[in-house]
Formats: structure tokens, sequence, C-alpha cells
């Protein structure tokens, strides 16, 4: 099964989804900083989910910008 993170250059989820087997790939509009940018899509996702592919499951990855400390 393939699967696309969007929004995701850490490649975290990206790589997790590797580990147990699927064939999953990271899109961002910013360069991976995990290492494998064989595995990145470079650019909008919205163009690559509108180029249609039934294959593909898409897992959306909203990045954290604000942490709290308690």
């Amino acid at each position: 099964m393939k699967i696309l993170i969007a929004c995701e250059e850490s490649q975290r989820v990206c790589t997790a989804f590797r580990e147990r087997g699927f064939e999953a790939y990271s899109a961002d509009i910013q360069e991976p900083s995990g290492g494998h940018p064989e595995w990145h899509i470079l650019g909008d996702v919205l163009k690559v989910l509108n180029g249609g592919s039934s294959a593909l499951w898409t897992v959306k990855n909203t990045p954290l910008r604000n942490g709290t400390v308690s």
C-alpha cells in the first residue's frame, strides 16, 4: 500500500510507516530533514493529489508550531 504523508518535512511519520512495511512518502514545500530525500515529494501536495491515484492513501500531518510547558 502506498501512503503519502502531507505537510511533513521531518519524515518521522514516513519512516515509521516504512518500518512497518508500507511504501510511504512524505510531502512538503520544504526540503526534507529526515535523511531520505528519495522518499520525499518537494512541492505542493495538492498538485500531487489532483493528479489522482487510486492506489495512494493520504495521511495529513499537522506540524506543531506552539508547544506548551506545564
